[in-house]
């Protein structure tokens, strides 16, 4: 049959078209910071021991880190890039009491996320780059490193640390830079390179 004069057939393609949009930017976002965290170095809070880490601190690159290439400029307006490092929710809400002049927290779950701050993760590979620059010169990271001897990240804040414990910590590891080195401790890291758009 025809249709009557002034109305549009039916288009059947509805479901053909509906396949071929593009995924949402923000859930692609966040697969890639999934994929991130299959990285076992990523599977544990930068900062303490908990397990299965949420929540992102973005962190602003200290003056006088520009000669790293880890933190050489190409960032927005030729700036040195910022880093991130996965952590849970207790550190985070230590991180967020840091101000944002230091860096600024995300969840990797509920916040919106910006191309910029997904590629500052993945271009460094997360907590191993931040341990490496923050960590170099603690006693014990010297010591043991990266990896201790039960073959688990090194974290030096007990798993059960108090607030205040876990605040005074932070604070002196991202805010006061005790055992920041730009250098690493000359030890060399090499930044993954940045695939934008996974």
């Amino acid at each position: 049959l025809l249709s009557p004069p002034g109305k549009k057939k039916k288009n059947n393609n509805n479901n053909v078209q509906m396949s071929r949009r593009s995924v949402d930017p923000q859930t692609a976002l966040k697969n890639r910071l999934k994929a991130l965290l299959q990285d076992p170095e990523n599977q544990v809070c930068a900062d303490c021991p908990e397990r299965s880490p949420r929540w992102v601190s973005i962190i602003k690159i200290p003056p006088g880190s520009s000669s790293s290439p880890l933190f050489s400029s190409g960032g927005a307006g030729g700036a040195p890039h910022d880093i991130g490092c996965f952590m849970c929710l207790e550190c985070s809400g230590s991180h967020r009491r840091l101000g944002v002049h230091i860096g600024f927290v995300r969840s990797v779950n509920l916040d919106s996320w910006k191309e910029s701050e997904v590629v500052a993760l993945e271009r460094t590979g997360s907590n191993a780059a931040v341990n490496h620059y923050y960590m170099a010169n603690h006693p014990g990271f010297q010591k043991q490193g990266p990896v201790g001897p039960d073959g688990k990240p090194s974290r030096f804040l007990s798993q059960g640390a108090t607030g205040s414990e876990r605040e005074r910590f932070i604070r002196e590891k991202y805010d006061k830079r005790r055992w920041y080195d730009p250098s690493g401790g000359g030890a060399a890291f090499e930044p993954k390179a940045a695939e934008p758009g996974g």
